[in-house]
């Protein structure tokens, strides 16, 4: 093991706990338009991505990590892991990705638990070059050591300390 260094990206909305003290009459009536009695509301980590997560806020963490992350030699991102809630989440990011990144389109992909063969894939993104970005839900967390990992992103609530730094 390394030192690492963390690169926080901030986002209001992504920091402040969601409670229905805290939300502004906009956000209240969006609500309400869902049939959703927001005195009621409370966010499940299941539902935060759904919820919060949209194209915009992805974009610009993509754009943020293409800038401060580590890069190879080439200056293509170096090994990298994004650590995500949601299947649909990893997806869509894989999306925004080929879009802001069309050249390194290749280079990026998705690994959760219902994808043919995702162990092979797994096995792949260890040993090869290609994929060098992983968009992952829950199957590289624990147990997997890829020591030519270089930079990790934790778009997730991590609430663990134990898994936290198994991921790490």
């Amino acid at each position: 093991m390394v030192p690492y260094k963390g690169i926080p990206i901030y986002f209001n909305v992504l920091n402040e706990v969601i409670k229905p003290i805290n939300l502004d009459k906009y956000n209240r009536d969006i609500l309400r338009r869902q049939d959703v009695d927001p005195d009621k509301f409370d966010v499940t980590g299941s539902q935060f991505d759904k919820i919060f997560l949209n194209e915009e806020t992805n974009k610009i963490v993509l754009k943020e990590f293409m800038e401060k992350a580590y890069k190879s030699d080439d200056n293509k991102p170096a090994k990298t892991i994004f650590f995500l809630s949601s299947k649909r989440h990893a997806n869509k990011l894989k999306e925004i990705w080929n879009k802001l990144f069309p050249n390194l389109s290749e280079q990026a992909q998705v690994i959760v638990s219902d994808m043919p063969h995702s162990n092979q894939a797994i096995e792949r993104f260890k040993k090869q070059t290609n994929p060098r970005i992983v968009f992952s839900v829950a199957m590289l967390d624990t147990g997997v050591d890829i020591p030519e990992i270089c930079n990790l992103v934790m778009i997730k609530p991590v609430f663990s300390y134990i898994q936290f730094w198994q991921m790490l």
